[in-house]
C-alpha cells in the first residue's frame, strides 16, 4: 500500500512537472516551432532521495547518483527531500553542484515528502522548483 501511494505521487509530480514545461501561452511562429519539437522529445524523470543526515557521505551519494542519471539521459532530476538537516559545509557543497553543475544539464526540483530543515532547506532552494507534499502525521 505505501509503494502504491508513493508510485502515485511520483506520478502525480512528473504530471505536474509536464503541464508546467508544456504550457505555450502566445508565442511568435518560431518559437512554436521550437515549442512542438520539444513536446516531441520523450524526457526521463529521475528521482534522488536525500534522507536522513546531510554530511559528506550523502554529498558523495548525491553526487555519484546525479552523474549516473544524467548519463542515462535524464532530462528531468528530482531530489526527495526528507531530512533534519546536518553538516552545513556538506549542505553548500550540495547547493554549489546542483547549482553550478546539474542545473545545465537537466532541470531540478526538490520534492520535499515531510521535511526539509535547516541544511534540507539550502539543497531544496538550490533546484529549478520545489514541490510540497500534504504531510500528514501518523
Amino acid at each position: 500500500m505505501l509503494l502504491g501511494k508513493l508510485l502515485m505521487i511520483k506520478t502525480i509530480a512528473i504530471s505536474i512537472l509536464s503541464i508546467c514545461f508544456c504550457y505555450t501561452g502566445t508565442v511568435s511562429a518560431k518559437a512554436k516551432k521550437q515549442l512542438v519539437f520539444a513536446k516531441e522529445t520523450i524526457h526521463k524523470a529521475v528521482f534522488i532521495e536525500c534522507s536522513e543526515m546531510v554530511d559528506e557521505g550523502l554529498y558523495e551519494s548525491i553526487k555519484r547518483r546525479t552523474e549516473t542519471a544524467l548519463n542515462d539521459g535524464a532530462t528531468y532530476i528530482i531530489y526527495e527531500m526528507d531530512t533534519f538537516g546536518g553538516r552545513v559545509d556538506s549542505a553548500l557543497s550540495i547547493y554549489q553542484y546542483i547549482l553550478q553543475v546539474v542545473s545545465k544539464k537537466a532541470r531540478t526540483a526538490a520534492y520535499i515528502r515531510t521535511k526539509a530543515i535547516s541544511a534540507g532547506a539550502l539543497i531544496s532552494v538550490s533546484c529549478q522548483d520545489i514541490m510540497l507534499s500534504k504531510y500528514r502525521a501518523q
